[in-house]
């Protein structure tokens, strides 16, 4: 009897698991590193800095040519202690890109950023291979920026993990698309920036309605 009833528990409780995995709202193969970077981890003690070459102003470039025939991985940046980089030689992803970019916070990898041409790859096809089905898929109206204001439709899909998420952003019509590697640090620092800007416009507002408020009163008085 207790063999029995210890073999229904097992039963229950694999079929319990089973229904909240599939009805959890994050990415079942939820990475814990872009290429052997580890998320949460100072990515330049994880691989060694770039060749350059130092320009007559003071300014660096990266040294494509002696990247490439290095092959190894290497970063480029954080000039102005921003913690942005720019990663080479990061694997076949490389094939499906333009660009890999890089964001640190208090020496740690937070977010990690693809640049890529929707004509040249199959960007939703790999990351479904690697991440597993979304967790969200849609699509949004979408506005060009600048003078052309092109109206069309963007992609969207996100794999919502716990501690790193995936975002990707795809428009057809001009050929932009973007894959965002996202960490709970990166999404409350942006999120920090947001309310910083949303405070200034704040008191830029006030601080015209206050001198508006004050040419009128002037005005009066010269009545």
């Amino acid at each position: 009897m207790n063999g029995q009833r210890k073999f229904v528990l097992v039963v229950l409780f694999a079929i319990v698991s089973l229904t909240y995995w599939e009805g959890c709202p994050f990415a079942y193969n939820e990475p814990d590193n872009f290429g052997g970077l580890k998320f949460g981890q100072d990515l330049t003690k994880q691989m060694k800095p770039c060749p350059f070459v130092s320009l007559a102003s003071g300014a660096r470039i990266a040294d494509f040519k002696k990247i490439k025939a290095s092959g190894a991985r290497c970063h480029f940046g954080n000039f102005e202690n921003d913690g942005h980089y720019g990663l080479f030689n990061m694997g076949s992803i490389e094939a499906e890109v333009e660009d890999v970019e890089a964001d640190q916070i208090d020496g740690k990898l937070v977010h990690v950023y693809l640049g890529f041409v929707p004509k040249k790859t199959v960007m939703f096809a790999i990351l479904e291979e690697r991440y597993g089905k979304p967790t969200a898929q849609w699509e949004e109206p979408w506005t060009a920026p600048g003078s052309l204001k092109v109206k069309t439709t963007m992609k969207r899909a996100e794999w919502n993990g716990r501690k790193v998420s995936i975002k990707f952003d795809q428009v057809d019509a001009v050929s932009l698309g973007n894959v965002d590697f996202v960490t709970d640090a990166w999404m409350n620092y942006q999120k920090s920036l947001k309310a910083k800007a949303q405070q200034a416009e704040s008191e830029k507002i006030k601080k015209q309605a206050e001198e508006k408020a004050e040419r009128i009163k002037k005005a009066a008085n010269g009545l």
